[in-house]
């Protein structure tokens, strides 16, 4: 198990260092290797540590040490956090990162247990192309499910379009395309965060690595954004909640069930109900009440992602666009009305 725990941590230090992390990168390998050592950072994980990849272990342990910083409550270790104005290097952060995780040993373990929070904003951008994609080839409004809603941020894409960041990631073609109407917008999450909390914003921020400070101003400009919508997110888990939602797809509707990185919200073992579940709608769907699968995954962990979309009636699958994990440098594949690039 050790073994597993320091290569999940070894694989995710990789991914932040190539993808504009530094800080994390060091933070993660120095971390490797203490845990590697069987030493007090392995005893912590222990009871955490069931599938550290899939379980974003190595984000959970950062995360709530990132939101204490932001607190201003660890200020000799802020002063490696961009995001909270510190300006030293990497280097040198471990020692005060590992204090402040001996000091907080309790509030540590419980935040552990919870789950992770990290459908940034950002991912709203490809999955807008899936959400444009099917609207234009339906000509119906649609009804947004999504599976694992962290702050059902994603649900909340539209309004997006008044953000120039949005507008940057999905470059100027876009910007021609009419917004569809949305007739409802629901998803579930077993731990849901309600963005009129101030504590569950902070909580949301705090996934957000700090050296990426563009992103953190992306989110903070979606939360103001957002605000002006009304999404129901449901408390429940995603197999057992998608049932009897795609039960109540409506005539002259298009249903898209969608999601980014599901690994991090739903079991691997759920994920077979889940797409019986779907292949079950499909089989209801008709083009007066289509249905339609859209998902923002890894084709390879740290590799880039893929947007894929399965429609129904006929179930077939399409390669919409690729993509960061943060949901920037989209390429998109052919996809009517919004043009074409390789």
């Amino acid at each position: 198990m050790t073994r597993d725990l320091a290569s999940a941590f070894e694989q995710q230090a990789k991914a932040c260092a190539t993808l504009g992390s530094p800080l994390y990168g060091h933070l993660l390998r120095c971390a490797a290797a203490e845990i590697e050592g069987g030493g007090w950072l392995s005893e912590l994980l222990r009871p955490h540590a069931e599938a550290p990849v899939e379980n974003a272990l190595a984000l959970r342990l950062l995360a709530p040490i990132h939101r204490w910083v932001l607190r201003g409550e660890l200020p000799d270790l802020a002063q490696h956090y961009r995001s909270a104005g510190g300006t030293l290097p990497p280097r040198g952060a471990w020692p005060k990162f590992a204090a402040a995780c001996a000091d907080r040993l309790l509030e540590l373990d419980e935040e552990l247990a919870l789950g992770c929070q990290t459908n940034e904003v950002g991912r709203s951008a490809p999955l807008a192309i899936g959400f444009l994609h099917v609207a234009g080839k339906t000509g119906l409004p649609l009804r947004l499910l999504e599976l694992g809603a962290s702050a059902g941020l994603n649900l909340r894409w539209d309004k997006y379009w008044e953000a120039r960041w949005f507008l940057a990631v999905l470059e100027a073609g876009v910007r021609r395309v009419p917004v569809p109407a949305i007739v409802e917008r629901r998803g579930c999450d077993v731990s849901p965060l309600d963005l009129a909390d101030e504590n569950a914003v902070q909580r949301l921020r705090s996934f957000v690595w700090p050296d990426r400070i563009d992103r953190l101003a992306s989110l903070d400009s979606a939360l103001d954004l957002a605000a002006s919508i009304r999404v129901e997110i449901d408390r429940a888990d995603a197999p057992a909640w998608l049932p009897p939602q795609l039960e109540r797809s409506a005539e002259g509707v298009a249903t898209i069930v969608f999601h980014s990185v599901l690994w991090q919200y739903v079991s691997a073992g759920s994920r077979p109900q889940i797409e019986t579940t779907l292949e079950e709608a499909g089989e209801r769907a008709s083009d007066a009440a289509p249905v339609a699968y859209l998902r923002f995954e890894p084709v390879v962990p740290g590799a880039r992602f893929q947007l894929r979309l399965t429609s129904w009636p006929g179930g077939r699958e399409e390669l919409l666009a690729t993509a960061d994990p943060h949901g920037r440098s989209v390429l998109r594949v052919d996809v009517p009305g919004l043009g074409a690039r390789e």
